[in-house]
């Protein structure tokens, strides 16, 4: 068969009348083009779903009519064939959109949870079919290869019940979708790791949400703090955004455990109402040209890592603050050259271990306490300076004992008489 023509070869089977040709073959040849859909349709609808669409390059007939809803319905009667990794779920990302919709309405509609990607290996368009799946609780599309912008499709449905939506490592751009804020049940937001851009829309229908990740993209405007019950959220990563300011209602966030808004352009001094945040476990602000002062901070009882390097900052935390922060573990402060003379006292601090700043900054302070030099920053605090003659001395000094060593080997070996095939040693 080519790309445009079949070719149908068949025997006539010899006859009694007189003159009858024996093995008389006849030969027709006929337009594949010209065939109708319903026909092609019930030839290509036993193929399972994983190979029917490789015949798609047969002829633009063909093409047509594997392509078409009626197609979908009729092919997706056959009984699945599938291998565990090509379910109807990971192949619902593969195939054409009109099958991708026939397939979601017909075969997935009480699908409830998909989290695989299966055989995905190449890019492919965020599939709009996916409002489709109205009993989701969790769609997890992470690492799908997804590109282009995220459709914005989620209002088209008021039912539904996805609880978790992840869509990192991805190749997503554009905008966040505004209809996103329909997911009311959603506890779990991550957009991590793609290319979207803007602001984030408002979130205050989201009154579930716990966990917002939406980190190493191009985010703009003020760090996002409006959702529909602001105190509810315990979890929220934007670093390595565009995010410009940290807005006094931040203070809102009274329930958050993890912070961290490290490498954006804030360039401002450090908030007061960052200090409202007593539930405060980890906060991670690195990179962000923070000015100011730590002054405050002890209102976070709780706060067991403190990440403020490579900012502007000119005071630390008040010697008289220290004390407050019984459940402190690390404090990261390296890349704040600017930090004033004062009393570091840690002694008080049981769970107190690592700590990192200028070495400047250290030599013109007071340090109480032991701690362990950080290793998150590379710096090494008290450290012996590495003496590189020193250690090219003694590694001359070894080859030199190695070739003395191999020397007599080989001088004994010959006043003896004895071979180096004898000694058992090869050269």
């Amino acid at each position: 068969m080519t790309s445009e023509n079949a070719a149908i070869q068949t025997c006539v089977a010899p006859t009694d009348r007189p003159g009858s040709q024996q093995n008389r073959t006849m030969q027709i040849t006929r337009d594949i083009n010209s065939l109708p859909n319903e026909l092609i349709s019930c030839i290509f609808r036993w193929i399972p779903v994983q190979h029917v669409f490789k015949f798609r390059r047969l002829c633009r007939a063909v093409n047509d009519s594997l392509l078409t809803t009626q197609f979908a319905l009729l092919n997706m009667q056959l009984p699945s064939t599938h291998s565990p990794l090509q379910s109807d779920a990971s192949m619902w990302l593969l195939v054409p959109e009109k099958y991708q919709a026939a397939m979601a309405r017909e075969k997935l509609s009480q699908l409830e949870i998909l989290d695989s990607c299966g055989s995905v290996k190449t890019a492919i368009p965020f599939p709009e079919s996916v409002v489709l799946l109205s009993n989701l609780t969790t769609l997890n599309l992470s690492r799908c290869a997804l590109t282009g912008a995220i459709p914005d499709v989620f209002g088209g449905l008021s039912n539904l019940k996805m609880l978790v939506l992840i869509l990192s490592n991805n190749q997503l751009d554009g905008g966040v979708p505004a209809s996103f804020n329909c997911l009311s049940s959603l506890f779990l937001l991550d957009l991590s790791k793609n290319r979207l851009m803007g602001p984030l829309p408002d979130f205050s229908d989201l009154n579930a949400l716990k966990y917002l990740l939406v980190s190493e993209n191009q985010l703009t405007g003020p760090i996002p703090t409006r959702f529909g019950s602001p105190s509810v959220l315990q979890f929220m990563d934007v670093r390595r955004n565009l995010f410009s300011s940290i807005p006094a209602t931040i203070s809102n966030l009274v329930n958050v455990s993890y912070l961290n808004i490290s490498y954006n352009p804030i360039s401002s001094p450090i908030p007061k109402e960052l200090w409202s945040l007593i539930n405060l476990v980890n906060l991670e602000m690195c990179h962000c040209g923070l000015t100011g002062s730590l002054a405050g901070i002890e209102a976070l009882s709780r706060l067991e890592e403190l990440d403020a390097c490579f900012n502007d900052l000119t005071e630390g935390i008040p010697p008289n603050e220290i004390p407050e922060m019984r459940q402190l573990k690390s404090l990261h402060l390296i890349g704040n050259p600017r930090l004033s003379r004062q009393a570091w006292d840690f002694g008080g601090l049981e769970n107190f271990e690592y700590l990192c700043m200028d070495r400047a900054v250290l030599e013109s302070s007071t340090l109480c306490g032991a701690f362990i030099p950080c290793e998150l920053h590379d710096l090494e605090i008290d450290a012996p300076q590495v003496d590189f003659e020193k250690i090219l001395s003694r590694c001359i000094d070894m080859m030199e004992i190695v070739f003395t060593l191999l020397l007599d080997v080989e001088i004994d070996g010959q006043v003896g008489g004895d071979s180096p095939d004898d000694q058992g040693i090869a050269y």
